[in-house]
């Protein structure tokens, strides 16, 4: 009796269990989509959420189904490539139950063409050059490139790079073709011209020790070089400047050099220098008789060569080309002398005019010592000596002691008992010269 009872109440547990289950109804409570629309080959998602289902099934677009259990099957989402139109189904399923179903219609459209990338490389050329235009399409079928001009060029093929060669700066249109409106990119290249030069100076003559200023202007060159006869005195890939003052030695030709991506290009100035005669003086203290050595001296920059010259033009001496220095030279009856500076290419002159006379000239009076000792009181005998050009007449007086008789000779002896100064005149019928010595007397200690 136990026992039976025991089975007959799990029995009707059983199936209380049983009829709760089957009063759990089988539906789709939603089913949506990220997108309704798409383009071709874009992904979408779908979500849902259902009850009572053991299991569901997913129809994709063009792709096997996708099977789902247990909490998967109640609620998920999922990822669906689409590839054509259609519809994405879903299949809600328990045993012993009428399927539930419900499904999304997806819109598939092709994609709109567009340009993710249009290039012009280099993007700077030279005249004469050639740039590559290159260009990432996408969804495009064809393409086509049109200059400024609106000419069309030329695409063989599904080529996705171009090679042109403008003549001046261009900017190109590239368009793109497909199933949607068609989309555009521009890109330029731009055509630098070869440079241009103008190149002056503030003078092209100047004297030695002289200076000038160059300046230029320069377009379209991204390095500039100016070079002399001798060196080169600039040379800039940076900002330069566009002036430079210089002081050439000699004659000198600078050229200004100006490069960029389409060449070169180049001019020329010339600086004529001139040699300069600072000083050309006479040292020996005038009027001068003729045939008397007579001292020039002089001071010269810029001179490859020194020529003194007489009034005549005629060739006195050969100088070298030291700039500074003196020579003794005979005098002329004119007195005149002309000293030639040439650089070979230039050359300066100066004159000079020595008076001459033809009085006499002392050219020396001296003594043997011009430094005598003796004691106070004691006469001490000073010897002189002279040389007398045109002289005729001599004199000689002493302070103290008065005028000293002279012999035929060109000396004297003379005593003397302290410190004297000697006169010396020369006489001729044209003038006389006069010249003083002073002999020194000294005591013992």
């Amino acid at each position: 009796m136990g026992l039976r009872l025991a089975f007959v109440v799990g029995l009707g547990l059983l199936l209380a269990c049983s009829k709760r289950e089957s009063a759990t109804p089988l539906r789709i409570v939603s089913f949506t989509s990220s997108a309704e629309t798409v383009i071709r080959g874009d992904r979408l998602t779908v979500y849902w959420e259902t009850e009572g289902a053991e299991r569901i099934r997913i129809s994709r677009l063009g792709e096997p189904p996708v099977f789902l259990e247990g909490e998967d099957a109640a609620q998920g989402q999922l990822v669906v490539r689409a590839e054509s139109r259609g519809s994405v189904a879903l299949m809600a399923m328990r045993a012993g139950h009428a399927n539930a179903s419900a499904s999304i219609w997806i819109e598939v459209v092709e994609p709109a063409p567009f340009i993710e990338q249009f290039l012009a490389v280099p993007a700077a050329i030279g005249k004469g050059s050639k740039a590559r235009l290159s260009w990432i399409p996408r969804y495009a079928e064809r393409f086509e490139v049109r200059d400024e001009a609106g000419a069309v060029v030329s695409l063989p093929g599904d080529q996705r790079e171009l090679e042109v060669m403008p003549d001046e700066t261009t900017t190109y249109t590239l368009t793109a073709f497909g199933a949607g409106e068609p989309d555009t990119a521009v890109a330029t290249v731009a055509v630098t011209p070869p440079p241009t030069i103008m190149l002056t100076s503030t003078s092209t003559k100047i004297q030695a020790t002289g200076s000038v200023t160059l300046s230029w202007q320069v377009t379209d060159a991204s390095r500039i070089r100016l070079e002399s006869d001798f060196e080169t005195l600039l040379d800039s890939r940076e900002v330069a400047p566009d002036s430079l003052k210089v002081s050439p030695h000699r004659t000198t030709i600078y050229t200004l050099t100006a490069s960029g991506i389409s060449g070169e290009a180049s001019a020329s100035v010339k600086v004529e220098v001139t040699p300069r005669i600072e000083t050309f003086e006479v040292v020996t203290e005038g009027p001068v008789r003729v045939g008397n050595e007579v001292e020039l001296r002089w001071l010269v920059y810029g001179a490859h060569r020194l020529t003194l010259l007489d009034a005549a033009g005629e060739e006195l001496a050969d100088l070298g080309f030291e700039p500074g220095g003196s020579v003794l030279v005979e005098a002329a009856p004119e007195g005149i002398f002309e000293l030639v500076a040439d650089n070979g290419h230039h050359e300066a002159r100066r004159r000079l005019t020595v008076e001459i006379t033809e009085a006499p000239r002392i050219l020396s009076l001296w003594a043997e010592r011009p430094i005598l000792v003796g004691a106070p009181g004691q006469e001490v005998t000073a010897r002189l000596h002279w040389i007398v050009d045109g002289g005729e007449l001599f004199f000689l007086d002493a302070f103290p002691g008065g005028e000293i008789a002279l012999g035929p000779l060109p000396r004297v002896d003379v005593p003397i008992t302290e410190t004297t100064r000697f006169r010396l005149t020369a006489q001729n019928v044209h003038g006389e010269h006069d010249a003083e010595l002073v002999v020194q007397l000294v005591h013992p200690p």
